[in-house]
Parts: structure tokens; sequence; C-alpha cells
């Protein structure tokens, strides 16, 4: 009696909020013993409220509840206050709170519940199909093809999504429609296969025309901004909704990005982000950010790539989107492992794993391991790191993606090289045989046309030092100089001084005493402008080796070779580089390792 009472004074407080009421009014309803057609309307209402505020995992738990009760009610449901007439009506509205949990399970990364409950929602839309509306039947059905091979797509079932847009493709011309929002986004979620496998040019094709057909259907409608939020994402999509030209820019920034145009995507990403401001859409907003987060970590613009990524956390953990903040998390972690934070991306990347690990997303799962075993391999924590790359290698290969095949390649190819530099002199023939396998890994990886730029680049830096250490010094010469080129084409700026590290090594092993200064020198300036401390701590003992070696007959050159490495271990200390920390001691220490290998821990 308390709780209708109660429900009966929040009603008439909230007469001009009846969703934000329904929030507050569903618990004594349910309490109360209530009708199941009302309550399952509050619960209804409860849900688009939360849903607006892109509290999805709330919107969820209304929605179930809502269906929940009509299923208690005849055949159908009564007829709701909303005007239904006919049995069809009810099923169809069922229908509509179906996709609407399905949207909210699958922005939470529950993938097969999502799907699961698309294919209910197809069924009862199939089974109802108007014939006088034929088209507008026709693209919905459409639409809710594109949603299940989404759900097909984001749980690595790539071959499931094809057959999936295929019938969608198939539903759309026997309607005779050409254009429009329903084929705009299916030509925006068939580009995203090839992406996946790499074939960067085709899937922008297809997203360059699903841009042009969102853009013509947008101007025909003369829509300016989102179709009601109680609508379902389909029923937006087809009304007209600018949000889905938006992610369309999103996309195209994310295949400019493979292709090496970072000024290409970071105008795609402007562009999303006014059409997601302008729209209140904090989901999209927090997606977009992510992206320009990654995109200035290329450019080594870490001061702009952490507000964007911070943003983006903020607002993914606002919502309860549980794959995106783990990919946030995996992106922080590159961050903090690029400026020399190196404890506490361990501990950001492992949260992230922590969080992906139950909704079996092998895709971001394996960027996560390859994000730690870096950040492990930097600390000197190899044995550790080899186990997070045998993993990503495991999920890379059920993905069955290319370009992420590729990326743990280049991550092996990396720890071999750490492996083989750690190895002292006395055991020359087990180095020789971990760095023909860094070379063999690396070939193979770069042998993979799908390859990304960046990855691509990296993968040729590693194999030029592979080169060094192996004393093919001409060799090594000419790759670092091509490498370097290719980062500065594509502006990679956080890679180009390791290049010149790399390049003032060789040239001091050539005997090419100014060019090996003048490489060094520009080297140190650039990481420690950059804030890169690791590296720049690397660039000093690098430096350091080099006065030491190349000594001046009063001694000054040698006293400033060991400020350089005394320096150096400080900051490597700071910075919790064991392995780097180790070997630095061991120069210091007055070792007897050759010059060459000298010079090759710290490249």
């Amino acid at each position: 009696m308390l709780h209708r009472r109660a429900g009966e004074i929040l009603r008439a407080e909230y007469a001009a909020r009846e969703e934000e009421a329904a929030v507050l009014m569903i618990h004594h309803l349910e309490h109360g013993g209530a009708d199941p057609q009302m309550i399952a309307d509050v619960a209804e209402q409860a849900g688009h409220y939360s849903y607006r505020l892109a509290a999805y995992p709330e919107a969820e738990k209304y929605y179930r509840l809502a269906l929940e009760q009509r299923e208690q009610l005849p055949a159908g449901g009564q007829p709701p206050r909303q005007g239904w007439v006919t049995l069809a009506g009810g099923y169809r509205h069922h229908a509509s709170l179906l996709e609407q949990l399905g949207e909210c399970l699958r922005i939470e990364g529950r993938y097969e519940e999502a799907r699961h409950c698309y294919e209910q929602a197809l069924e009862t839309w199939s089974r109802y199909a108007t014939p006088g509306e034929q088209q507008q039947e026709r693209q919905l059905l459409a639409m809710l093809c594109i949603e299940i091979g989404q759900t097909c797509y984001d749980s690595g079932n790539f071959s499931q999504a094809q057959q999936c847009y295929e019938l969608a493709e198939q539903t759309l011309q026997e309607a005779g429609i050409v254009a429009g929002t329903a084929r705009a986004s299916l030509r925006l979620r068939q580009s995203y296969l090839p992406w996946k496998q790499g074939s960067y040019e085709a899937a922008y094709l297809l997203a360059e025309e699903a841009r042009s057909l969102f853009e013509q259907a947008l101007k025909q409608s003369g829509s300016g901004g989102t179709a009601s939020t109680s609508m379902t994402r389909i029923r937006r999509t087809l009304a007209g909704d600018p949000i889905d030209l938006g992610r369309t820019h999103v996309f195209l920034a994310t295949i400019h990005v493979g292709l090496g145009r970072h000024n290409d995507a970071l105008e795609h990403l402007n562009r999303a982000l006014t059409i997601f401001g302008a729209s209140h859409c904090q989901r999209e907003v927090a997606i977009a950010c992510c992206n320009l987060g990654d995109l200035y970590l290329k450019k080594a613009e870490y001061v702009q790539a952490e507000n964007a990524l911070r943003r983006s956390l903020s607002l993914a953990e606002l919502i309860g989107e549980v794959p995106l903040v783990a990919f946030v998390l995996n992106n922080l972690g590159t961050l903090q492992t690029r400026i020399g934070e190196l404890v506490s991306a361990e501990t950001v990347l492992r949260r992230g794993i922590t969080l992906i690990g139950p909704l079996h997303d092998s895709y971001t799962a394996t960027w996560l391991y390859i994000s730690l075993a870096a950040a492990l391999r930097e600390r000197g924590e190899l044995a550790e790191a080899s186990e997070m790359i045998r993993g990503a290698l495991i999920m890379g290969r059920v993905e069955r993606a290319a370009p992420m095949i590729g990326v743990v390649l280049v991550a092996l190819g990396c720890l071999r090289i750490e492996q083989a530099t750690g190895i002292s002199d006395e055991c020359a023939s087990a180095r020789a045989r971990l760095l023909i396998r860094a070379r063999s890994t690396l070939q193979r990886a770069l042998t993979i046309q799908a390859l990304e730029a960046e990855t691509r680049i990296e993968g040729y830096l590693a194999l030029a030092r592979v080169m060094l250490l192996e004393g093919a010094l001409e060799a090594a010469l000419r790759q670092a100089a091509h490498t370097l080129e290719m980062a500065h084409q594509l502006e990679l700026m956080w890679l180009i001084p390791s290049v010149h590290c790399l390049l003032g090594s060789i040239s001091a092993a050539l005997g090419r005493i100014e060019q090996a200064e003048q490489y060094f020198a520009q080297a140190r300036q650039r990481f420690q402008a950059l804030g890169m401390h690791v590296a720049y701590g690397r660039a000093l003992q690098q430096y350091g080796q080099f006065l030491q070696r190349f000594d001046s007959p009063d001694g000054k050159v040698d006293h400033q070779g060991r400020v350089y490495l005394l320096e150096a271990r400080e900051i490597l200390r700071q910075c919790h580089a064991k392995g780097d920390l180790q070997k630095l001691e061991q120069i210091l220490g007055g070792t007897r390792d050759t010059p060459m290998q000298q010079l090759a821990m710290g490249t």
C-alpha cells in the first residue's frame, strides 16, 4: 500500500517529466503490486530516459523488465495507451523493445546476447510485415540483418557477418532500394570486413560510398539533428540521423591511419566530433576521442593525446561500455610506456585485460597483450613479455586478421632482439641464433601486404637493428636511412628520434664520427623535447658510450661521457627500466664488452 501511494505521489509530482518520474516510480510499482501492463509501460519509459543519458547498463535493466512484464500479458499484450489497435501492433512494439535491449547489450560487449535479441526482433517483424508498406518494412528488415551481422563481426565471426550483409543487400534489391540510409548503413558495415583484413583501399571505397549516401539522404530529408532517443537506433537511422554520418567519418579516419594519411584522419575526426558535439552524443564522442588520442600518439603530441584519452575514458566509464573502456586503457597504457611511466602503464594495461577477459573480444585483448608486452620489455621483464606475446599470437590467429598477425610478429621480433642483447660474449652462438630468429620473424611480418603503415616502419627499424648487431653495417645504414625517410613522410614523430639513435650507432661503428655525433645530438634533443624519458635515457647512454670510445687527449670528452652515463642511470632508475639499468651498470662498472656490443645495448 505504501509503495502504491509513493508511486501515485511521484506520478503527480513529475507529471510534466514522465520519463524521469518513471526511473523513480518503477521500484514502487514492482513492490506495490501494480499490473504488468503499467510496470511494462513505466519500465520502458525509464529505459528511454537512461538510454538518453547513455547509461546503457541501467537502460538494459529497464528494457529487460519491460519485456518480462509483457510476457505475463495475454498474447500480444493489452491495447496500450499509445494507440495500438491490433495484435500485430503489440508484437511490433515487443520487437522494438528487443531492438533497444539488443543495442544496449552490444554496447556493453555482450555480443551473443545482443545477437539473440536482434534475431528475435527480425523474426517478429518478418511475421507481421504489412504488404502496403513494403519499402519501409524491407528497409527495417535489412537493418535488422545488418545489426545481426555487426554482432557476428564483433564476435570475430566474419563469414557469418558477410552472410548477414548479403541477405540485407538482397532484401534492399528486392524492394528496389538503391539509395537512402539503409543502403548507406550496409556499405559502412561492409567496409569493416576488408579493413579488418588490411584491404584499406577496398574499405575506403565502401566507406566513401556510405558517406556520400548518408549526406544525400540527410540533404533530402532536411534533418539537422538526431531523431528522438526513444526510437531504436535502426528507426533513427531510417528517419535520418546525422550521427550515422559522424560514425562514417570516424571509420574513414581509421582507414586513413592504416594508410599512414594522418592529416586526412585528423580532418575526419574533427568533422565527426563537430557532429557528435552538436547532437550531445556522449558515446560517439568517447569513441572519436579514443581514436584522436591514438592519432596524437603517432604524432608524438603526448599532452593532446592524454587529454583526448582521459576525456574518452571518463565518458566510456560513465556509459558502461566495457570494450571501449578497455581499448582506451590500451591507448593510455601505450602513452605511459612512451613517456616512461612504466609502472603506471603496466597497471593500466592489466586492468584492461581484466575487463576484456569475460567478453571474449580477441581483437581488443590482442592489442592489450601486445601493449603490455612492450611495457614489460621496457622494464626488462622479458620472460613475462614473452608470455604476453605468446597469448597475443594465439588470439591474433583466432581473429584471422592479417594486420593483427603482423603487429604480433613485429613485437615478437623486437623481443628477440632484446633477448639477444642481454646475452654475453661467452654465449655468442646463442645470441646469433636469437638474431637469426628475430630477422626471420621481422621479414615474415614485412611480407604481409595488409600491414599498417606505422607497424611496417617499426618492423623496418627493428630489422635495421638486427643488421647492426650482426655486423652488416652498410646494409643496416641503408635500411635505417630508408626507415627515416618513411617516418618523415608519415609524420610518425615518435619513431624519428629512435631512427636517429640507430643511425648514430651505425655511424659510430663505421667510424664516421661527425655523423654519429650529429645523429646522437638530434635524438637526445628530440626525446627530451617529447618527454620520452626512457628513450632519452637510452640516448644519453649511447652518446656517453660514444664519447668514451673517442676520447680527447685532455680527458674532457671521457669525463663528459661518464656524466651522460650517470644521468642516464638516474633517469632509467626513476622509470623502473630494470633491464636497461642493469646493462648500464655493467658499462659503468667497466665490463669488458666489445664496443659493438656496448653500442648495441642502448639501441
